[in-house]
């Protein structure tokens, strides 16, 4: 299963449809589960199943049993999905886009992509390279997490 969410920013975000759409054709026996959020999806495919929001309980249970998850760059899912043992697949919201306000989750992204807890995606063709390498990074040692704490704290206190 390849779970990936949104959040819940009030803004939309086509580029994650448009990547989701992808996924699905390029693995057509898959289930995806689809947290889309604020943004509209319509999509004929069985095998994708999309919900507005989701609880909090059924959000861990994907993020705990899917093969595969694609967020947005907003740091509680980033975090919870590493304490998982998941390694993301990231496409931060951009401001460029209307997608948020600002561009701190490409700020946030590429410095979780640096330190190798996130894989940064800005394109299905990108996506798709790294969902092939995925399964060898992810049998990898698990990083510790005083690192993301470390790195929270200088967020904060800047």
């Amino acid at each position: 299963m390849i779970f990936v969410s949104v959040g819940t920013t009030n803004f939309p975000f086509y580029r994650m449809n448009t990547l989701v759409e992808s996924i699905s054709s390029m693995h057509p026996n898959e289930k995806v589960i689809y947290q889309h959020g604020f943004t509209p999806f319509v999509c004929s495919s069985t095998m994708i199943c999309s919900k507005q929001f989701l609880p909090f309980q059924l959000m861990q249970k994907y993020l705990k049993s899917a093969r595969i998850v694609i967020l947005q760059g907003g740091p509680a899912t980033i975090f919870q999905s590493i304490a998982y043992g998941k390694t993301p697949l990231v496409l931060p919201r951009q401001k460029i886009y209307h997608e948020h306000v600002n561009d701190h989750q490409v700020k946030f992204s590429k410095k979780m992509d640096q330190m190798k807890k996130v894989i940064c995606i800005n394109s299905s063709k990108n996506l798709f390279l790294h969902i092939a390498a995925l399964p060898h990074r992810q049998k990898r040692e698990k990083n510790n997490l005083k690192i993301l704490i470390k790195y929270l704290n200088e967020i904060i206190n800047i």
